[in-house]
């Protein structure tokens, strides 16, 4: 058990224009930040989206200042234990975990608990609480066997991006996994 995943408020199958006030918010993003995705007024009128809503849970850890080492510690063994618990139960695998990936938010506990095989682990928070997000090249193993993941060799542009070190961590993963 871990509640350092995002907590899933709703989900919505929408079809037809995306919305203006949309496109807009996501201008601001590509002006603020610079996105590598592609704007969604691509896609045609009749285009299907899922729209899903979650928690708050903070801001990216590439613009969250930590004041301490202390919560550089927490942080790392928060995003750590989230991992091997979700390892654990689904043989999962993130494969694109980065500081845009990791959400942090100032909270009052002074821990966050995980449950690892059993085992009740708190994590001193520091003030802080770490949760991963973006789950798009992720893998894991669903009850009865069944397995979820992307094929990285069916989108070979995931291997051509340019200008971030994330996208030389692609090419060098594909290198050492042929």
């Amino acid at each position: 058990m871990t509640s350092n995943f995002p907590r899933v408020m709703s989900v919505n199958c929408i079809q037809g224009k995306y919305p203006k006030i949309l496109l807009d918010l996501w201008d601001k993003y590509h002006e603020e930040r610079v996105s590598q995705n592609d704007r969604p007024d691509i896609y045609p009128g009749k285009q299907f989206y899922i729209a899903m809503e979650f928690e708050y849970a903070g801001e990216d850890l590439e613009s969250f200042f930590l004041e301490s080492a202390c919560q550089g510690l927490s942080l790392l063994a928060q995003v750590s234990g989230t991992l091997a618990v979700a390892e654990s139960v689904l043989q999962y695998e993130h494969r694109d975990l980065h500081l845009g990936n990791i959400l942090v938010a100032p909270i009052d506990n002074d821990s966050v608990e995980l449950i690892l095989e059993g085992n009740l682990i708190p994590i001193p928070s520091h003030g802080i609480k770490a949760t991963v997000i973006d789950f798009g090249l992720a893998r894991m193993s669903l009850p009865g066997g069944k397995i979820l993941y992307v094929d990285f060799n069916s989108d070979p542009a995931l291997f051509e991006g340019k200008g971030d070190l994330q996208f030389d961590i692609y090419r060098l993963m594909k290198e050492q996994t042929k």
